[in-house]
């Protein structure tokens, strides 16, 4: 009970600073020389339309609710939830992947961050996968897949296992708005640190 409280306010804290750089135009966790690859257009339709919808639906009910009290709950509720949307959103956009001198750092939002050494990189590929299940990560055997809207599009094999999330794989799959551009970035990467591959 303890540990979820702490995810819970964990989350709402992580929630507020996502926001804060948001506004600011900030790229949080980006050091010098740290390329940001985003991934969050391929959520940001379904994003906006619960957010427009979420408006429409403060509107409608204090519209509807004769009772003061009740009409101002409601109303607290629904502007909360409408920041908890637009806090998430903002969490993907503020928590891009980063292409590193080190690695290649995978993130979504605030729930995922591991970092892919250069040095472990065989090969990346593009190809359009279908996550299945409504969890951003999924583990499949020796593969984890880091998907938006169920879809990734991006494949890292790598030489040996690595841990993630407590799990070996071998192989990551994830999803980028401009993929080539990131598979370039990957073996630009690779090659760098591995002369010779």
């Amino acid at each position: 009970m303890i540990s979820l409280a702490r995810k819970v306010i964990r989350f709402e804290l992580n929630m507020w600073r996502s926001l804060y750089a948001w506004a600011r135009r900030r790229v949080r966790g980006q050091g010098p020389g740290d390329l940001p690859v985003a991934y969050a257009n391929g959520a940001s339709a379904i994003m906006w339309a619960f957010i427009v919808l979420n408006c429409l639906e403060i509107v409608a009910l204090h519209i509807m609710i004769p009772w003061e009290t009740v009409r101002f709950l409601l109303d607290l509720l629904g502007v909360y939830s409408l920041v908890w949307f637009v806090g998430l959103l903002a969490a993907m956009k503020v928590h891009p992947h980063l292409v590193t001198g080190s690695g290649l750092r995978v993130r979504y939002g605030t729930s995922v961050d591991f970092t892919i050494p250069w040095e472990s990189v065989v090969r990346a590929g593009t190809r359009i996968r279908s996550v299945e299940g409504f969890r951003t990560v999924r583990f499949d055997e020796s593969v984890v897949s880091v998907g938006i809207s169920s879809q990734t599009n991006v494949d890292i094999v790598l030489h040996e296992p690595m841990v993630v999330q407590g799990k070996p794989v071998t192989e990551v799959r994830i999803f980028a708005d401009d993929p080539k551009a990131l598979i370039a970035a990957v073996n630009s990467g690779r090659v760098a640190a591995v002369p010779g591959t």
